[in-house]
């Protein structure tokens, strides 16, 4: 079985974690942002039952006690089925000062402390057990945000320019219409094995609701004019630098003939792109 991956990301605030997790959200990772160390665990094993990503990076905080983050990372290490990556992003305190002067922003610590120095201090000692067990530091003190991007590209073998997304949708319209479609394609013409006594409690994600809906010399005719349609706007749409395209296939109550047609389009398409499939009402 091929590992998924997982990259922690941490280290000094200031030092580029937004950048860094940007850069890896735009290069297909499922990203999650300051997750507490505590609950690191728990959302690893829910990203396990994930179809769709197998790529993950996650940004820690530093509120975990030494013993925490010990005990967590040799578990993480020993599962069988995820490779582990910690990448730690640091930077000098020069530079750091300069960065919050300039910015104005304010540091995470700084209500626990009596100066900006003093708040950097104390966030590197919190932060010193996971530098120790870094799989990468960078130090970021002589970046831009552009270099930094570039060091990352370089570094996880990535292009810096985002990963296209392809997400499709099954819906039923009797449960309102999904405001986020870029395309809506209504299949409520193809006969519904909603009124087939052996089928009706099945969705489109059975086999026989889905060879019922797929057999259709309508569903064949569909999918012929369908497929030039999708494989033109997708590639103009991706002309236009967009990172992700949302296609929406509806029938009445998105259980049947919208669900067996998505799960087609995803399998159809999944080599070539990243694809996102979600069945919203499936459940309904």
């Amino acid at each position: 079985m091929d590992k998924r991956e997982l990259i922690l990301v941490c280290g000094i605030s200031g030092a580029g974690k937004t950048v860094t997790m940007n850069y890896l959200d735009s290069a297909g990772y499922y990203c999650i942002d300051n997750l507490p160390f505590a609950a690191l665990l728990d959302t690893i094993k829910a990203l396990k039952k994930e179809e769709y990503f197998f790529q993950y990076a996650i940004a820690i905080n530093s509120n975990a006690t030494e013993e925490m983050i010990v005990n967590t990372l040799i578990n993480l290490q020993a599962l069988d089925w995820l490779e582990v990556k910690l990448l730690f992003l640091d930077v000098s305190d020069d530079v750091l000062l300069k960065r919050f002067q300039t910015t104005r922003k304010k540091h995470p610590f700084a209500n626990r402390t009596e100066t900006l120095l003093d708040a950097i201090n104390q966030e590197r000692y919190l932060l010193r057990t996971l530098r120790q067990y870094a799989t990468v530091v960078i130090d970021t003190s002589d970046d831009t945000a552009i270099k930094l991007k570039e060091r990352l590209s370089k570094l996880f073998d990535r292009e810096i320019s985002p990963q296209f997304r392809l997400c499709f949708v099954s819906f039923g319209f009797k449960h309102g219409h999904p405001q986020d479609l870029d395309y809506t394609f209504d299949v409520r013409f193809i006969d519904n094995p909603y009124y087939i006594a052996e089928l009706k409690e099945k969705t489109g994600n059975d086999k026989e609701v889905y060879d019922y809906v797929m057999d259709q010399q309508k569903t064949k005719d569909f999918i012929d004019k369908l497929i030039p349609l999708l494989d033109f706007s997708i590639e103009k749409q991706k002309e236009t630098n967009r990172g992700y395209l949302v296609i929406g296939i509806g029938c009445t109550g998105g259980k049947h003939r919208s669900v067996a047609i998505t799960n087609y389009l995803c399998d159809l398409y999944n080599e070539k792109y990243n694809v996102i499939k979600d069945h919203r009402d499936v459940e309904n």
